[in-house]
């Protein structure tokens, strides 16, 4: 809960400072300033959670070491998902693989930190990256998913640099027009991705 509290005050403040700075400019309506409150809130909320995760991720797979695992058994369970309304079941696969990391003499046994719908076959070799107990499975898949979590937080993050500039009286007629532009590059960048999780399946 405290975790939760210092996005949420952090996201307050800056909203409290944005509309005081306009307030003096235009008079905003009630609706116009709970509005504000929310999406700055959400933002803040959403870069609180996946940032910390990207960058522990990004770290993983340019740091930790690399081996070839061998899928050695796989653990199944079902899980319910939501679809338009209805509820239905989803079978989820975990690989469990089989290593030998640098300097040791045994090979370890864990499940991946990705589940699929597709079955895996036993056997197949993944490669991971492991470090300190965690493990990742390395993938074209995984460095796509990663690329667009980041493309993502520059997405938040540009609405809160507006909000900034804002705040700090700066001409934000530079940061407008950078902003289209980065929206329709990154969007197209965005939609390449998609095409290509999508072309090389839902898992590897």
């Amino acid at each position: 809960m405290t975790n939760l509290l210092i996005p949420i005050i952090f996201a307050s403040i800056l909203s409290y400072l944005f509309l005081k700075k306009k307030k003096s400019l235009v008079k905003h309506s009630t609706t116009f300033k709970i509005f504000t409150l929310l999406w700055v809130n959400i933002i803040f909320l959403l870069l609180f959670y996946i940032s910390p995760e990207v960058i522990k991720n990004s770290y993983a797979y340019i740091t930790y070491p690399k081996y070839e695992a061998e899928v050695v058994d796989i653990e199944s369970q079902t899980r319910w998902v939501s679809k338009k309304g209805n509820r239905s079941r989803l079978l989820l696969h975990t690989p469990i693989v089989s290593f030998k990391p640098e300097n040791s003499t045994e090979y370890l046994k864990m499940p991946l930190d990705i589940s699929t719908s597709e079955r895996p076959e036993i056997g197949s070799i993944k490669v991971v990256a492991y470090k300190d107990s965690t493990i990742y499975e390395i993938s074209t898949k995984g460095y796509l998913f990663l690329a667009g979590t980041v493309l993502l937080c520059f997405f938040l993050f540009y609405p809160i640099l507006y909000l900034i500039f804002v705040i700090l009286g700066k001409d934000t007629g530079y940061l407008k027009r950078i902003g289209v532009k980065g929206f329709v590059y990154f969007a197209l960048l965005g939609i390449i991705l998609f095409a290509i999780i999508l072309f090389n399946g839902v898992k590897e």
